[in-house]
């Protein structure tokens, strides 16, 4: 989660919503994320003080239709233009999905590995945790060319050491012990 201010704007925005919408509001606030990170010129657009706010209003209203987006969406990125918080806007969206997973109780974590994973087996390795932990688990890929093999997993305030790293480091220490 991001910091108090923009947790305060993503708490109230969820709160727009109840349980039957989740999914509506995860999948809409996923297409605003990914429309914010892919249209630089978009955030610039929405960011700029050469540009009045009506035309910034109008240009939402033109941009982001149904069925994807209803009046909460379009009414919360005026919010967000009116208060000059733009700049935020990602992260915002970040702490939404964080507060949906939460209340859908699926546990978000952070999947390393020494290369880029496949879908399949990204899948995989959160269908062990899900069993593991009891629960739906979404993990976010992230390529570490500093691991020299395996994968690390960062969820719920712990780390999985599955590098090879740790296995050599759990090999080290097992043959020390058993010379003694």
């Amino acid at each position: 989660m991001g910091n108090e201010l923009t947790q305060n704007y993503a708490r109230a925005f969820f709160g727009l919503f109840d349980s039957e919408q989740y999914e509506f509001c995860l999948e809409g606030s996923k297409a605003l994320l990914s429309s914010a990170k892919e249209n630089p010129e978009w955030v610039k657009f929405l960011s700029s003080y050469a540009v009045s706010k009506e035309e910034k209003y109008s240009a939402i209203d033109r941009v982001y239709l149904a069925p994807v987006f209803d009046e909460r969406f379009r009414n919360f990125l005026k919010i967000i233009v009116e208060h000059n918080r733009v700049n935020m806007l990602e992260e915002i969206l970040e702490d939404v999905l964080s507060l949906i997973n939460e209340a859908t109780g699926v546990k978000e974590g952070i999947l390393f590995s020494s290369a880029p994973l496949s879908d399949a087996e990204i899948s995989s390795i959160e269908a062990k945790f899900a069993k593991k932990l009891g629960c739906k688990v979404k993990l976010h890929a992230k390529t570490d060319h500093s691991l020299l093999g395996g994968v690390k997993v960062q969820l719920d305030g712990r780390v999985y050491d599955g590098t090879l790293r740790a296995r050599l480091f759990e090999l080290k220490r097992s043959l020390k012990g058993g010379s003694r």
